[in-house]
């Protein structure tokens, strides 16, 4: 039998034997199995995943053509995130019972087991505050 490979996404139909239908996501040698339903919130999460990254890559792009750069572009950067979320659209990263609060300072979700630091305004990402800090203590900073 051939290993599983790291670099591929398995999904596979089946059914337990008590007829219950179930999907089961593989990733090298990691395997979830899913209800119906768990599975397509898992595939729409996706897509509007796919859809918010196009969004806000288009958003930056915008930014930085109207010479908007640095900590000024990362706080419309997550401005642009919250208004989308507070404007009552589903959190594009969340799906139910899977994921947690919003970052106060990058306005992504905080997924479970992710390291975070109680910010100014409420939790945020680790490595949001360390960036944060970095910024303040050197300056803004372009490579």
């Amino acid at each position: 039998m051939t290993p599983p490979r790291e670099d591929t996404i398995g999904i596979t139909s089946g059914v337990n034997a008590q007829g219950k239908a179930f999907v089961t996501l593989e990733w090298g040698v990691r395997k979830a199995q899913l209800t119906p339903n768990e599975a397509r919130a898992h595939a729409l999460a996706i897509l509007e995943c796919a859809s918010a990254a196009e969004s806000d890559a288009a958003f930056l792009q915008l930014l930085e053509q109207t010479g908007i750069s640095g900590e000024v572009l990362g706080t419309m950067m997550r401005e642009f995130r919250l208004c989308r979320y507070r404007q009552g659209q589903k959190d594009p990263t969340r799906v139910e019972g899977a994921t947690g609060e919003v970052c106060s300072l990058c306005g992504q979700v905080i997924f479970p087991g992710v390291q975070t630091i109680e910010a100014e305004h409420g939790p945020a990402h680790e490595r949001c505050v360390i960036g944060q800090r970095f910024r303040e203590e050197q300056g803004n900073v372009k490579h």
